[in-house]
């Protein structure tokens, strides 16, 4: 992802959006500075960005922040992160400690690599995207994955589950998205776990034996897609 340099910071990469700063290590204080002086509501940080923090300790100085996306970071110690109190937008980086979720309530936006450590986010209530990345138990269901009851789009990749029984009832999901789940046989369950869903689309499940036959089955669904090939449009 591109950044450019504004007044010297980094500034408008990826999902933190174009008026956001990256929060580089060398310069941590100055960063933190400029952030409190514009009161800028979104931040990131990578390590070939400059962030070399094993803690987020410096986000108690800015409480104030509601977007947060760092990308491929080792973090310790994550107390810090319970003090942005107003969080909405979280891109989660999966060398790091479990989180308590429940803390970060206002969250409407959540990007995770799944962390076994991780609880509270089925208590989220405003959370309406929702996207997990990594989720490979040894026991290859989708009974420990927590999901957000709230959630309205959500998109699952790199998981193991054979069948998506387990997942956890989501009346208001209207989009599901699934992408690289290699193990996957069978989408049965969906009907009954995602009653509203409007939109459906599956990428490199090569494994998926009846992706076309439940979506077919399904009067909620306006879009489909299963691989390459489009099941499901009412949008034309």
């Amino acid at each position: 992802m591109v950044c450019d340099r504004e007044n010297g910071f980094l500034t408008g990469w990826g999902p933190a959006g174009a008026d956001s700063i990256g929060i580089e290590s060398s310069r941590i204080d100055e960063c933190v500075a400029e952030i409190q002086r514009r009161r800028v509501k979104s931040i990131f940080g990578a390590p070939y960005l400059g962030f070399e923090e094993d803690t987020l300790d410096f986000l108690r100085q800015i409480p104030f922040v509601e977007r947060m996306w760092f990308n491929d970071v080792k973090v310790r110690d994550i107390d810090g992160l319970y003090s942005v109190a107003k969080l909405k937008f979280f891109g989660v980086f999966p060398k790091r400690p479990g989180i308590d979720f429940s803390k970060l309530p206002d969250l409407e936006e959540l990007i995770i690599h799944f962390n076994k450590r991780d609880i509270g986010i089925d208590s989220l209530t405003n959370v309406k995207r929702y996207h997990v990345w990594h989720f490979n138990p040894k026991k290859a269901t989708f009974e420990r994955l927590l999901v957000p009851p709230s959630v309205q789009k959500m998109m699952v990749c790199w998981a193991n589950p054979h069948r998506l029984d387990g997942l956890s009832s989501m009346p208001k999901l209207k989009q599901l998205e699934l992408a690289r789940c290699r193990n996957l046989t069978s989408v049965g369950a969906l009907p009954s776990i995602a009653p509203k869903l409007e939109e459906f689309m599956t990428e490199d499940c090569g494994r998926l034996d009846d992706g076309e036959r439940v979506a077919r089955s399904m009067r909620t669904l306006k879009h489909c897609f299963i691989g390459d090939t489009e099941i499901v449009s009412k949008y034309r």
